[in-house]
């Protein structure tokens, strides 16, 4: 008997998991859908600069964080 009350649990969490994975795509697709309007009036040039920004920005902060865990 407890070997289909495994089964069961079981299958109940897979439902579960994949109940929270389409949530967390869909929240995905609504965060790209409201940047992508909002970026959609920018230019190239200024999409380049707004990534090289961003970055670089990140790059020094990891940088920072690798410096700061050696010493």
């Amino acid at each position: 008997m407890k070997t289909f009350k495994k089964i069961r649990e079981k299958i109940a969490s897979e439902e579960m998991a994949q109940k929270i994975a389409g949530n967390i795509i869909t929240g995905q697709h609504r965060i790209a859908g409201y940047l992508n309007e909002k970026t959609k009036n920018l230019s190239g040039k200024a999409r380049l600069w707004a990534l090289v920004v961003f970055c670089t920005a990140f790059g020094g902060y990891l940088l920072w964080l690798l410096v700061r865990a050696i010493s």
